[in-house]
């Protein structure tokens, strides 16, 4: 009995692949911001709420504003759900930098100790106990493109998206979309 236990934790280990172990989610426990799981909240109540936003987009710094009642969020918002950096592979891959005033969290930062990490950086604000800032840095390259993009999301208050991309053998390309809520 002894050894089918042996050879079946020994398949069990064997079949993970490094792939998935790095995709896989960290436990609710750990000390990371769970920004997917934030945004997924956030994401929740603005559908439920549907709120006007003031909307601007522009690319390479043509823009386009318009009043506009939002009823999918998960579209507008997915982004800061892809930069969330709970994986289990990236436990000791982050540097955490809180900062207190008293007992009171007011800040903690994220930043990437290596350069193949997308997200750079991951910075929450709080505001008496609340979330009342969250920005996002990250950073893609490959041999013909380099994507960097800035994310900033304040609770009923403003998103804005920014992207740069540099891509070998053409001009530089800015994207920028910002929401402001009016109600």
């Amino acid at each position: 009995m002894r050894k089918f236990i042996v050879i079946f934790l020994f398949i069990a280990i064997g079949s993970t692949s490094c792939e998935e172990l790095a995709n896989q989610s960290l436990p609710n426990d750990v000390v990371f911001f769970d920004l997917k799981a934030f945004m997924t909240q956030e994401i929740n109540r603005l559908n439920s709420q549907k709120p006007t936003v003031k909307k601007t987009t522009g690319v390479n710094g043509q823009t386009e504003t318009k009043t506009l009642q939002l009823k999918d969020f998960q579209t507008e918002l997915k982004i800061f759900q892809e930069a969330d950096i709970n994986k289990l592979a990236w436990i000791d891959k982050y540097q955490a930098d809180s900062v207190f005033v008293g007992n009171q969290l007011l800040s903690i930062a994220y930043t990437a100790m290596e350069n193949k990490l997308t997200t750079k950086e991951l910075k929450v604000d709080f505001k008496d106990g609340v979330v009342s800032k969250i920005h996002v840095a990250t950073k893609a390259s490959s041999i013909v493109t380099d994507v960097e993009k800035q994310l900033i999301y304040e609770p009923d208050i403003r998103y804005s998206i920014l992207s740069k991309q540099n891509t070998t053998g053409s001009s530089p390309n800015e994207v920028k979309v910002e929401g402001e809520f009016l109600n």
